[in-house]
């Protein structure tokens, strides 16, 4: 969440720098309607605005978890000696080729999202994988749709990771099973993904 704030932050900064020389600036040198411009000004002004209030709410609404922290470095810990493994997937269309194309994909991080509501969200665990032989190609674009993939391998209730955590239960039960990524991608090699699952205890 301190990452999506620093964001924000970042962006208002530049976007209000932006926006004052804009004002500031002398309308003879740019050689433009300045009336124009304003109103694009107020509508970018406007945007941000609700986009500050919406983060404002979405953090004070946002239930407290007891030992979140631990919880992450818990979650983490369960799944971080996947990061590097390679993962086969196949593209859901042939694109003209005939033949569904291959790519491969190498774990590169975890990523852990806390509960918004407590007792209604779930904490979700993610394995981002890059494609490292991505080009940047217009003709291509069965390159420019696969540079990143996401797959969703856990949810699990705030209350049923404090269980598994004071009884030092595996999650090996409640893994989603591995079958596509986030964008629809069909994994070739999931029984890679699953034996190398090897859980810690606390």
């Amino acid at each position: 969440m301190n990452k999506t704030k620093n964001t924000w932050e970042v962006i208002i900064t530049i976007t209000l720098i932006l926006l004052i020389t804009i004002f500031l600036v002398d309308k003879k040198i740019l050689n433009i309607d300045f009336n124009e411009i304003r109103i694009y000004c107020y509508i970018i002004l406007g945007g941000i605005f609700f986009g500050v209030i919406y983060i404002l709410w979405f953090q004070t609404t946002m239930d407290e978890i007891n030992n979140e922290e631990e919880k992450r470095n818990f979650l983490n810990d369960q799944f971080n000696h996947l990061v590097n493994t390679e993962v086969q997937c196949k593209l859901n269309k042939t694109l003209g080729l005939g033949t569904r194309k291959t790519i491969k994909y190498t774990i590169n991080s975890i990523r852990i999202i806390r509960p918004r509501k407590r007792e209604k969200d779930t904490w979700w665990v993610g394995l981002e994988m890059e494609n490292s032989s991505w080009n940047y190609s217009l003709i291509d674009e069965r390159e420019m749709l696969s540079m990143d993939e996401t797959i969703v391998i856990l949810n699990i209730s705030d209350t049923e990771l404090d269980k598994r955590m004071i009884n030092k239960k595996g999650l090996k039960s409640l893994i989603n099973p591995i079958k596509k990524t986030m964008g629809g991608l069909e994994i070739l090699n999931p029984d890679l993904i699953k034996n190398r699952l090897c859980f810690k205890s606390l």
